[in-house]
């Protein structure tokens, strides 16, 4: 951006909207994944090598900030299915966390003549500042089809990309527990697997005490009236500690809710079993509930889950007991039936969707 210290005008203009485009020199790169698959594209000098990572991809058309400083994207490379990113800019107020999470981002079209009245930079240059690498001029739809046919895989982007390492399981959490006001009556365990920071906000909002604990903090034995599970990366069967608490808060007759990850996890602390599901996505709005004992649990909740819980009906009718599934506005014994019913209304694989 130019501005002339004589041109009040155009500094105003300058704050909101790009007068003129980042500086970019891109050059030649390419997506490789596990399979042999490569994608073509292009990378700005100013990058690494090359980036590795689980390959998953969005197909939101807004809230890339948000989906970028998400904790349950930690260390993947993001692809954004739809074709135009960065066109409102970013403003760190809708941040998720307080950095990006990614280990890189594959777009189409990075818009370089971003504008919103709220914005104070680009996208390419908030990812400069943070040395996240991103691959430009992709096939991102490709990509995206690719992914959801043959499944999640790791990946290497570069400009002469090699085989991508195996994945490793990550944990993004906080080392010590964090209290949010303490003298408030009525107190909530957050259990942070990689919470988002809107999910501490709308709990602070309903005047309750927050308390904030790292994924494998033993909780069980402190005075709570509820427990969240939150959102977070990988596989929701390595959080062994994680489950082993919640099994205990479910015995305790507590109320117990989970945020994506979380759901599964409770899922897990019940006596399902999970499996990564294929295709690779990460929505940004799921709601609803349906089951299939001896089949799949598709458990309530908003936000991102793709690993599905393989569960038996004891399991489902525990999961669905009133102090484990606390939702205002629904009646129990209406989504205890719906789920129910479900069960018998199965397709020939045997899944029940919501």
């Amino acid at each position: 951006m130019r501005t002339s210290p004589n041109n009040k005008a155009t500094e105003k203009i300058g704050k909101n909207r790009s007068e003129s485009s980042d500086f970019l020199k891109p050059e030649p790169a390419q997506l490789l994944l596990a399979d042999g698959t490569r994608f073509a594209g292009n990378s700005p000098l100013w990058q690494p090598d090359s980036s590795s990572g689980e390959v998953v991809f969005n197909t939101g058309m807004t809230g890339y900030v948000e989906s970028l400083t998400d904790p349950s994207y930690a260390n993947q490379i993001l692809v954004f299915t739809f074709p135009l990113i960065g066109n409102y800019g970013v403003n760190l107020a809708w941040s998720e966390s307080d950095k990006v999470q990614v280990g890189g981002v594959v777009v189409s079209e990075a818009v370089e003549h971003w504008s919103h009245t709220q914005s104070d930079r680009s996208l390419l240059a908030w990812l400069r500042s943070q040395d996240i690498p991103i691959l430009i001029g992709a096939d991102t739809r490709a990509i995206t089809k690719h992914l959801r046919t043959h499944g999640t895989m790791a990946g290497t982007f570069g400009r002469l990309p090699e085989k991508p390492p195996r994945i490793v399981q990550k944990f993004v959490s906080i080392d010590e527990p964090i209290d949010y006001h303490p003298k408030r009556q009525k107190t909530v365990i957050v259990v942070d697997c990689g919470s988002k920071a809107n999910i501490l906000r709308k709990l602070e909002a309903l005047q309750v005490h927050v308390r904030r604990v790292p994924y494998d903090y033993d909780y069980s034995s402190e005075k709570f009236d509820g427990v969240l599970l939150s959102n977070g990366p990988g596989d929701p069967a390595a959080y062994t500690q994680t489950i082993a608490i919640a099994r205990r808060a479910l015995a305790a007759n507590k109320p117990v809710f989970g945020i994506c990850l979380g759901s599964q996890i409770i899922a897990l602390a019940a006596g399902a079993k999970t499996y990564t599901e294929s295709c690779p996505q990460h929505l940004s709005d799921v709601k609803g509930i349906g089951a299939v004992w001896e089949g799949r649990l598709y458990a309530a909740g908003i936000g991102t889950y793709w690993e599905l819980a393989q569960t038996t009906k004891d399991a489902l009718i525990n999961i669905l007991q009133p102090s484990n599934l606390q939702m205002k506005r629904f009646d129990h014994a209406a989504i205890t039936a719906d789920a129910l019913r479900l069960a018998s209304e199965t397709d020939s694989k045997g899944r029940a969707w919501d």
